[in-house]
């Protein structure tokens, strides 16, 4: 747990913490107004170094945001045990799955640095599992579940508004589990209403500070910038094209604004004139996304601006993680004609872990954007390894069973 180094997104998290914990509230550098990041994390975040000023406890905010993640990532691996007992209904399938969460090495990297995955993680694992506890064999969910899975997307959306597609995963699953069209459309819009309310709230805020009707942030015309324009290579890139042209009178408020509406028009206006070169972006965005597993390692030493770790150790966590993310891909590929038929809560996972992974194919590939799709893997693992396991443990009870009638034949 350090001090991030350079403007990157640790260090305006903590700046964003920094402000909330001194009662200034949502605000950039030197007090200005904005809505640039989603706030969930940076305002959980403050109002536990608020907290802990109140207390004798050291107020090192790198450290405090290190056992932040800490007690999340221990949530995390009790949320995921649970959710994989109910979807593939086995106690093993469930301890194998938090197994894995416990020594993923991405997410024990990412326990170091002051970034939204760990509570982005604990929070949708917790939103999924709200609706997994269910009574799916007699299709009822109920009102008050549905009003609970939404509070807590609304909390996810909060953290990283890419979880809202989680009502299209919903709308899909209690389709194909037979509900009927009038019913899921009916629970998605007790899900919708109530994350509406929850979101309310901050897009007022954001009416009176901003003085614009922003939803939640101003940073999806830069999302949309980086990943549509002349020989946009898939991945995160700093562009001028993306920076230039703003009135340098404008509050700070002001030119989020007027640059998200900017980008956002300008990124789809080349889009609708390039269909060809969008199709070629695909697959190098969804390459970006998965193609390696150690961006906490990375996060950890500042994206470079203060490389601590010996190159020796830095290259052997790198490999690996890297490792481990694609043998744990390997058996999830291998696990997949289990996945063709689910019945039960385990029809949630295979949507959900879709509706995590889409959003970098309309932005830009980065492996910071798969890794809340991990603990959903960590499920489809289990099952993979339980199941391999059985039918091992069937094949020597035969053996062993059919020795003796073998013997008394002969």
């Amino acid at each position: 747990a350090r001090e991030p180094v350079g403007l990157i997104d640790p260090s305006v998290y903590t700046v964003h913490a920094n402000a909330v914990a001194d009662g200034d509230g949502y605000a950039w550098f030197f007090d200005q107004d904005t809505a640039y990041y989603p706030p969930g994390y940076p305002i959980s975040l403050g109002v536990l170094l608020w907290l802990v000023r109140l207390t004798p406890l050291p107020d090192g905010l790198p450290a405090i945001a290190a056992w932040y993640n800490v007690v999340l990532g221990t949530a995390t691996i009790v949320l995921v045990a649970d959710l994989a007992r109910r979807m593939l209904r086995s106690t093993t399938a469930g301890v194998v799955a938090a197994g894995l969460i416990a020594f993923w090495p991405n997410l024990v990297l990412h326990s170091s640095v002051a970034l939204s995955e760990t509570l982005f993680n604990a929070l949708v694992v917790g939103a999924v599992l709200v609706l997994a506890a269910a009574r799916w064999e007699r299709r009822q969910l109920g009102t008050g579940r549905l009003v609970a899975f939404g509070a807590v997307l609304a909390a996810a959306t909060y953290v990283r508004p890419i979880s809202a597609l989680l009502l299209v995963a919903l709308l899909w699953v209690l389709v194909r589990a037979g509900f009927g069209w009038r019913r899921a459309l009916t629970s998605v819009g007790v899900v919708t209403a109530t994350l509406v309310a929850l979101l309310l709230p901050w897009t007022i805020r954001n009416i009176v500070v901003m003085d614009a009707p922003v939803l939640l942030s101003t940073n999806f015309g830069d999302n949309l910038c980086i990943g549509h324009h002349d020989g946009a290579k898939g991945h995160f890139e700093l562009l001028e094209d993306c920076l230039d042209g703003y009135d340098p009178e404008l509050s700070r408020a002001e030119l989020e604004v007027e640059r998200n509406g900017r980008e956002t028009r300008r990124a789809i206006s080349w889009a609708i004139d390039h269909p060809a070169e969008e199709l070629e972006l695909l697959p190098k965005r969804l390459w970006y996304t998965v193609f390696e597993d150690h961006d906490g390692l990375d996060a950890s030493q500042s994206y470079g601006f203060d490389q601590w770790l010996p190159d020796g150790a830095a290259t052997t966590l790198s490999w690996l993680s890297d490792a481990w993310w694609f043998a744990m891909l390997a058996v999830a590929a291998l696990t997949v004609p289990l996945l063709r038929r689910p019945d039960g809560a385990r029809r949630l996972l295979v949507p959900t872990m879709v509706a995590l992974i889409a959003p970098p194919l309309v932005f830009f590939g980065d492996p910071r954007f798969h890794v809340p799709v991990v603990p959903f893997l960590a499920v489809v693992v289990a099952l993979g390894v339980t199941t391999a396991a059985g039918a091992v443990a069937g094949r020597r009870s035969t053996v062993v069973g059919g020795a003796p009638r073998v013997a008394a034949a002969s």
